[in-house]
């Protein structure tokens, strides 16, 4: 029994209370990080030289792209704050002290044993109070991560999608210019024999000159929207990007109730929010635990003629005035972090509508460029080739009519792109479940 004090300081002192749910949230982080804790030159990226696609991008951005990284590491961070809360902070230590006169060896001989009196030792309920609020912090560094890598996934659809569309603009503006160059010395001809004025010859000259014109200034921004891609896919370098294409437009006709739904469910924006909440919540537990006196316990064994135990307590209600202000500040936050949870709902919501909106009004609009308007523009140009070719038509109205079928065409392949991000945002939006 004369060691039970020693044992009891020493047992105190070591006391760990890990929360539940910490294994779990370890998991996570092991299934999310698998290529970050390689070494970056040692990663196995994807190969965007040969037949790349925007998923091939996406995979790409989500190994290389360093915020992202980043993000995770303070994730994993935070994380292992959570042993540091929940294990007794103080320190147990073990001494000898040795009077030099008086008695036996024996009795002057003291072997001391007493806990850091500057950190006091807590309560196995406070323990875990503060494993939990840590955990909690930890939750908010994996929403934050997720959030995070959905948003990258939306910037590289954004950037592949740019380039496809100058693409696609470019190669339009290609045959647009071929065509126009074909008029102009036709014209020339017709001014030479008198059958036409100079003022149509101009005309032509002026139109593919602006086309010309038109073509240079994409084809020179071409290079930016490049470097913009790789950047945010993390492609370093001088590694080439194989030439994107945008994907046809296929129609999505889903309920909004049912993405209302599945956004308040899934939305790392709100997932986020309530991560914040329970933080938040912790942090009140944490603050109330302010209110209860801790101690700290110290024992000495002194040869043969004495043992003692000492201890001290504070006093929490000499200080009440300041925690009970604590833990009103902690309730507000939590209010407030109850607000922006429900704002985030809103928002989220509302941004949903607003891109199953985009989807309605771009199919629409699709639909009746590519269903009648393209059609009836192809037919004309057929039609006045024809009547040219036989000699009884005009040139003229072969080029117009085709220049605006070539013109709907960059339409439709403008809409193809707003109708690919605003399925990649709203794929955002659902917690990175396709639409």
């Amino acid at each position: 029994m004369k060691a039970v004090p020693m044992v009891l300081a020493l047992a105190l002192a070591g006391c760990v209370m890990r929360p539940e749910g910490e294994q779990a949230e370890r998991d996570r982080v092991a299934a999310a990080g698998v290529e970050f804790h390689k070494p970056f030159a040692d990663r196995e990226l994807s190969d965007l030289t040969q037949g790349a696609t925007l998923s091939t991008f996406l995979a790409h951005a989500e190994q290389a792209n360093g915020a992202l990284e980043a993000a995770f590491h303070t994730w994993e961070a935070a994380l292992e704050k959570v042993p540091q809360a929940s294990t007794q902070a103080t320190t147990a230590m073990v001494g000898l002290e040795h009077t030099l006169d008086g008695g036996s060896a024996l009795d002057r001989t003291a072997l001391l044993l007493m806990n850091n009196t500057m950190a006091m030792i807590l309560w196995p309920g406070r323990l875990e109070a503060q494993g939990e609020a840590a955990l909690a912090d930890a939750r908010v560094a994996g929403a934050a991560f997720v959030r995070q890598r959905l948003r990258l996934q939306t910037q590289v659809s954004d950037a592949y999608y740019a380039l496809a569309l100058r693409d696609e603009e470019l190669a339009l503006l290609d045959r647009l210019e071929r065509l126009l160059a074909l008029q102009v010395p036709s014209v020339a001809a017709r001014v030479r024999a008198g059958s036409a004025m100079q003022a149509e010859l101009l005309a032509a000259e002026v139109a593919r000159d602006r086309v010309r014109a038109e073509r240079a200034k994409l084809a020179g921004e071409r290079p930016a929207l490049e470097a913009a891609l790789r950047a945010i896919a993390g492609v370093g370098g001088d590694a080439m990007v194989t030439k994107p294409v945008l994907p046809p437009l296929t129609a999505l006709q889903p309920a909004e109730r049912d993405v209302i739904e599945s956004v308040l469910a899934n939305n790392a924006e709100v997932e986020m929010q309530r991560r914040e909440h329970a933080a938040a919540m912790a942090e009140v537990t944490m603050a109330e635990w302010e209110r209860v006196p801790e101690f700290s316990l110290s024992a000495t064994v002194m040869g043969t003629m004495s043992q003692t135990l000492g201890a001290a307590m504070t006093l929490p209600w000499l200080r009440g005035t300041a925690i009970e202000g604590a833990v009103r500040e902690s309730e507000a936050r939590v209010r407030a972090a109850d607000a922006l949870r429900r704002q985030a709902g809103v928002d989220a919501t509302a941004m949903a509508v607003r891109e199953l909106a985009m989807l309605a009004a771009v199919e629409a609009e699709h639909a009746v460029l590519a269903e009648s308007l393209l059609p009836r523009l192809r037919q004309m140009g057929d039609v006045a080739r024809a009547a040219w070719t036989a000699g009884g038509g005009k040139l003229t109205e072969w080029v117009a009519a085709t220049a605006m079928a070539l013109e709907t065409e960059a339409a439709l392949a403008r809409l193809r792109r707003d109708h690919s991000l605003a399925r990649a945002r709203l794929q955002e939006l659902l917690g990175g479940v396709a639409p």
